[in-house]
């Protein structure tokens, strides 16, 4: 039984190392800061380095600390065996979801059904973390990404993004592989460090041959956010979770980072973090939170004083072609800095049964330097992919358009 003990042990750092590569890497790679085969590459290493020497007291609470007395081999053949079933049923589908809770509630459904008898001060203990996580993501969440506005870090808040899910990743394994790993510390199978290492081995593998999946679907699915907020949201998902490591607890990385973009969330004035994004290529990223009416006409009341001021005219306008689309963002981090949303053209568009549309938004920075901004929105509203231009590069593009005739005429711009 120690051998299928081993087995499955290994066969779930496996199933949790894919799992949670959208969680770790998703909005880098959302943004493009980096490719899909990158962030796996970067994030295996490092979350075999935290499973392997920054998991050991974890391991300890796992393996003897949830039950009044150890489970046996038995017991935790069923408990593994368990764990890494329902895991590999949500990666089948695709769904993120806490790994540690289910790890947790099986070893409370054995030791319910066998006798052992449940630590339940251990259980509140996590529980109070657990709840506490998300609340405290929350938080560090709006000031980071109220901070990292203030800094206007252009391009390199692409690199800045990558090291954030870099130290992420490091924090999973430190976190999560004790999932698997306690089971075999608990019945002495292995040392801590052993454990460790075998399961950040796994889960490395995990992230290799299964992550992308998952990581694909959490980037271009699930997760909408700029740059800024995706920075803040990354790293205090690994704070949070290294807080708690640190004292010998374990906390949901999907939870910490739900919490942290609720947070970033916040920040942009919006009632949480999904809604309409606008992604820019790696670094350059931009995205407008959605806000209520309130605030909405306030902000066109600003928008529209500045234009009356520098352009004499006096309304700001949204012309829609097609159906019309609902909710309209007011404010995009852009390689300038913040601006404001002057004019949105969009485009509806069908091919098929396939609805999207192509938005042209004016924009304006504090400074007063218009921008153009091209971008693809699909049927649930999120845009991704715009390019921004300058007043100054629009002048450069009508002058290349020269040498393009073909495509000056396509786009009704001939000299």
């Amino acid at each position: 039984m120690t051998a299928l003990l081993v087995a499955l042990a290994i066969g779930f750092a496996w199933s949790i190392g894919a799992h949670y590569t959208g969680a770790v890497m998703g909005m880098p790679h959302a943004l493009r800061a980096i490719g899909a085969w990158q962030a796996l590459l970067l994030m295996a290493p490092l979350a075999f380095f935290g499973a392997t020497f920054a998991s050991h007291a974890v391991e300890q609470r796992v393996g003897t600390g949830l039950t009044r007395q150890p489970l046996g081999v038995n017991e935790e053949v069923v408990v593994i065996g368990v764990a890494f079933a329902v895991t590999t049923f949500f990666n089948r589908f695709r769904m993120p979801t806490s790994t540690i809770q289910i790890l947790v509630f099986s070893v409370v459904g054995v030791a319910l059904a066998t006798g052992t008898g449940v630590d339940w001060g251990s259980i509140g203990h996590l529980a109070v973390v657990w709840a506490c996580a998300p609340i405290a993501a929350i938080f560090l969440g709006f000031l980071l990404t109220l901070g990292l506005d203030r800094l206007h870090l252009g391009e390199r808040i692409g690199t800045i993004l990558v090291a954030m899910g870099a130290i992420a990743a490091f924090a999973m394994g430190a976190n999560d592989v004790s999932n698997a790993s306690g089971a075999l510390v608990g019945t002495g199978t292995f040392s801590p460090l052993e454990a460790g290492a075998v399961g950040g081995a796994a889960i490395a593998v995990g992230v290799l041959t299964w992550g992308k999946p998952l990581l694909r679907r959490v980037a271009f699915e699930i997760v909408e956010v700029d740059p800024a907020m995706a920075t803040a949201a990354q790293l205090v998902q690994a704070a949070v979770v290294l807080a708690a490591v640190a004292f010998g607890f374990f906390t949901s990385m999907n939870q910490a980072l739900v919490g942290a973009m609720a947070g970033a969330g916040l920040a942009r004035g919006r009632d949480g973090a999904p809604g309409d994004a606008l992604h820019d290529p790696p670094g350059l990223g931009a995205r407008a939170g959605r806000v209520d009416r309130s605030r909405l006409r306030i902000r066109t009341a600003r928008a529209l004083e500045r234009r009356r001021q520098l352009a004499g005219k006096s309304a700001r306008t949204r012309h829609t072609i097609g159906v019309s689309v609902l909710g309209m963002a007011t404010r995009a981090a852009t390689p300038w800095g913040p601006a404001d949303l002057v004019e949105e053209l969009v485009v509806q568009q069908r091919a098929g049964t396939k609805r999207f549309a192509s938005k042209v938004q004016l924009l304006e920075t504090a400074k007063g330097e218009r921008l153009v901004r091209f971008a693809y929105a699909g049927a649930g509203g999120g845009a991704r992919g715009p390019i921004t231009l300058r007043e100054r590069d629009i002048g450069r593009l009508k002058a290349a358009l020269a040498q393009h005739p073909a495509l000056a005429q396509a786009l009704g711009m001939e000299s």
